[in-house]
């Protein structure tokens, strides 16, 4: 035996391992409990039934394959999908068809019609399409060389002429319409003078328009104002004077909700104070605001209502 060569291992394995078997049956059969196990075991040993020769069954292709393989390279190999795929590569298309259980094999590769509302595509696709197309370029490139399309301009007598400029005036006024329209439309939000207001206006507009028509000019006329305003004679008043003259008057803005009512600011300390501690309650019974009265339920009947079962106790 040499474990460098590996020759002999295995048969000092296998002899060994025949010998522990052998000791271990041994001590076994020395045991008390053999003499009951030996008794209830039979050895039967078959016996021939008839002198019959009985050899195995082998079928006629198993046969000649173990002979295919005897002989090196005479075994034809079937050729599978999986080689067909890696001699066609990308080119490889899966038939999907070839396994379907029809009557006829040659209706597998059928094409199916497609039906759309009702109708075959088919029926309305023109085998000659193309055909008919390349006739149709080839008579246009024809008519194009003749120059059947190289037509000069129209020309116009005087009475189309008048109806085109007349067209085209009409067209000017309606976009000048339209922009006037336009530039009206912002005023329509605005508020609106008072009838008297608007006639007193259009009044000292005519008046201005009649005098310029004469040939005088009226200065002192404004819109709105039926005579003539006079210049001031005064001489003009002094940056301080203007000053002091309008420091006096408080404008007409109304002051904010929260000054309202409120005389010297004493009171208006005692009315945020006021307003704090009534916010409080607002706050702590989490209201939108002064004027939520929502009450929510505190015990919602689904949640609630019921025995308890085994199961969480998040709700009955």
């Amino acid at each position: 035996m040499s474990t460098v060569s590996e020759e002999g291992v295995m048969t000092v394995k296998t002899e060994a391992c025949d010998q522990l078997l052998a000791q271990r049956v041994e001590v076994k059969m020395k045991s008390k409990k053999a003499k009951d196990v030996m008794n209830r075991l039979h050895v039967a040993m078959p016996t021939l039934r008839d002198q019959k020769d009985r050899p195995p069954c082998i079928p006629q292709a198993v046969l000649d394959k173990r002979q295919a393989m005897a002989v090196e390279g005479a075994e034809p190999k079937r050729k599978l999908a999986k080689d067909l795929e890696n001699e066609l590569g990308e080119d490889y298309y899966m038939d999907m068809r070839q396994h379907w259980d029809l009557k006829q094999d040659d209706e597998k590769h059928d094409v199916i019609p497609e039906i759309y509302l009702g109708k075959n595509v088919a029926d309305f696709i023109d085998p000659d399409i193309m055909r008919k197309l390349e006739e149709l370029e080839k008579e246009e490139e024809l008519r194009e060389t003749a120059g059947l399309y190289d037509s000069e301009p129209e020309e116009l007598n005087s009475e189309e002429e008048d109806i085109r400029n007349k067209a085209e005036q009409i067209r000017e006024k309606k976009k000048l319409v339209v922009k006037a329209h336009r530039e009206m439309k912002p005023r329509n939000n605005h508020a609106k003078l008072a009838r008297s207001a608007f006639m007193k206006a259009q009044a000292a507009r005519r008046r201005r328009n009649e005098m310029k028509g004469l040939g005088e000019e009226m200065e002192g006329i404004e819109d709105g104002d039926g005579a003539a305003k006079r210049t001031r004679s005064q001489t003009p008043m002094s940056r301080k004077r203007k000053r002091e003259a309008s420091s006096g008057a408080r404008s007409l803005s109304r002051p904010p909700r929260d000054q309202s009512g409120i005389a010297s600011p004493e009171e208006k300390r005692k009315a945020k104070k006021l307003s704090k501690v009534v916010q409080r309650g607002i706050n702590r019974m989490g209201k939108a605001g002064e004027a939520d009265r929502k009450i929510a339920t505190k015990m919602p009947k689904h949640l609630f209502a019921g025995k308890r079962k085994m199961n969480k106790v998040q709700r009955r």
